[in-house]
């Protein structure tokens, strides 16, 4: 065979992809598919180094940062929103809410305001040592031992007053009806 007669299509090469064989079309092919070109463009690319995970805390506090910045941005449209979303609800109920939500968060969870309802119409709406109403609107309040947490019933101001001298002195009841049986001869 003739050199000068030599087409680029004859020229036998090896892939530096894959190491196979192939006939080469021109002198500066170096793979014989378009695969082990891909795979050796791949290589050639510098490798992009991925960020380290983050752990919870620091996306927590990231997003923290970004909801702080988006408030502080946003802050009249914000308002305005929360302005009309209340002014939707009514009152009374806004109030039921707010008292549920103080109920819980003193009580615990499992008390809320459908349990005070149920305490007060099982008292028959009135306290559950004097049986009197709540005077002018107000609630009743909430008996609890101090020690256990333990809720024990609903009182006015003045038993829940009482109870709380009794906690605080076991002998506060005996004194205190000596104390009245002394004076009750004077006037």
């Amino acid at each position: 065979m003739n050199p000068s007669c030599v087409k680029a299509a004859d020229i036998p090469k090896t892939c530096e992809a894959c190491g196979g064989a192939f006939m080469a079309w021109f002198e500066r092919a170096h793979a014989c598919s378009k695969r082990c070109r891909l795979q050796l463009w791949r290589r050639s690319q510098p490798r992009k180094q991925r960020p380290p995970k983050l752990s919870a805390d620091v996306i927590a506090e990231r997003n923290r940062e970004r909801m702080q910045e988006h408030r502080r941005k946003n802050r009249a449209a914000i308002l305005e929103r929360e302005r009309v979303s209340r002014a939707r609800v009514p009152l009374f109920l806004r109030q039921r809410r707010q008292r549920d939500y103080n109920l819980k968060m003193k009580y615990g969870p499992e008390f809320g305001a459908a349990q005070y309802e149920a305490m007060l119409v099982a008292q028959l709406g009135g306290c559950a040592i004097c049986g009197r109403p709540p005077q002018d609107g107000k609630p009743l309040f909430v008996d609890h031992d101090h020690a256990t947490g333990h809720i024990r019933a609903l009182l006015c101001n003045l038993c829940n007053q009482g109870v709380a001298a009794i906690d605080a002195c076991a002998e506060w009841l005996e004194r205190a009806t000596g104390y009245v049986a002394r004076h009750a001869g004077r006037a």
